[in-house]
């Protein structure tokens, strides 16, 4: 099955509309919320004038490593409203909104899981990648396959994309099984998909300079 960007795009719309006020509700308690209340308790720095690219990089390494604490929760929180919101809009048995919280909760273990485990084996595989282009002493070899394993990360992550509605909307709890189906559901699409994410991409940028004008 290939992927229509369009179809897509109109399903979600159709979701959308015919759900919309549950849909506020739910991000505004799961998306907005929290990210008011980081932002208002841990306010990212201002960049001083004068700081050279380098720094102003460490300036921001430095705050999102020492707000980490701070934003995992709130990670956790939206990746349980998402959950929540799949199950909402899919689920034809018709859930009550605190029944598809509950769902989403579980689901959002597993959907951590699933990606531990791609992290944890992309890091691995590149880890050893690289070690072994470092030890023939050739830079060159070294950054070359630096490149190719986050080029390999970026197309395992758009082959992952659908692991999310895989586990809301298949029911599928097993954290590999996960993996796998959206690999098999991806097949042929990593293109498409990641078209169809740069141009929600450029679609959110244009709104939010329109929105902060």
């Amino acid at each position: 099955m290939k992927l229509d960007s369009n179809l897509a795009w109109q399903s979600a719309h159709a979701a959308i509309k015919g759900n919309r006020e549950v849909l506020l509700a739910l991000a505004g308690a799961f998306f907005l919320l929290p990210t008011l209340a980081f932002a208002l308790l841990y306010p990212q720095p201002a960049t001083p004038a004068g700081m050279t690219p380098q720094q102003a990089a460490t300036l921001v390494q430095t705050f999102y490593r020492e707000s980490f604490p701070f934003l995992l929760p709130i990670i956790l929180i939206q990746v349980v409203g998402s959950m929540a919101i799949l199950t909402l809009f899919t689920d034809r048995t018709r859930p009550t909104v605190g029944a598809a919280v509950g769902a989403g909760v579980v689901d959002a273990v597993v959907f951590l899981a699933a990606m531990l485990l791609f992290w944890v084996a992309s890091g691995i595989a590149m880890g050893l990648a690289i070690g072994l282009a470092a030890v023939s002493g050739l830079a060159a070899l070294a950054t070359l396959a630096t490149v190719v394993g986050l080029g390999a990360v970026l197309y395992c992550g758009l082959r992952l994309m659908l692991v999310m509605p895989v586990i809301a909307v298949e029911g599928v709890h097993n954290p590999v099984l996960a993996l796998r189906r959206s690999w098999q559901l991806t097949r042929g699409n990593a293109g498409r998909i990641f078209l169809f994410l740069l141009l929600l991409a450029v679609i959110y940028l244009v709104a939010t300079t329109l929105v902060t004008r």
